[in-house]
């Protein structure tokens, strides 16, 4: 699910060319350190969980029960609250408080 979903038809998702990185009986830290290499022969100086990292933050501010979010990363919500509840900053929180209030 990308985030923004407008995102899957501006990047024409579908076209893409996935890399061959097998997955099957790999843990989230075996395959990451697949892709993190192919990120950085791109030129993009981040790793994978960056990327996972800012999916979480980002699913958050658009206002998205992080229950989903937690179950489309393939988290239980504890974990997710744990680890990424740290990355949402003050004016996250303020949006969300505005987007709550004006909904009343």
């Amino acid at each position: 699910m990308p985030l923004k979903a407008e995102w899957r038809s501006e990047w024409k998702l579908w076209d893409g060319i996935l890399p061959n990185i097998k997955t099957e009986g790999k843990s989230n830290q075996e395959v990451g350190g697949k892709i993190t290499p192919g990120l950085h022969e791109q030129g993009i100086e981040i790793t994978a969980y960056h990327l996972r990292d800012a999916y979480a933050v980002r699913g958050s501010v658009l206002g998205i029960d992080p229950a989903i979010v937690a179950r489309w990363m393939g988290h239980k919500l504890n974990i997710h609250f744990d680890k990424y509840h740290k990355y949402i900053s003050k004016r996250d929180f303020e949006e969300a408080w505005k987007r709550a209030t004006k909904q009343r």
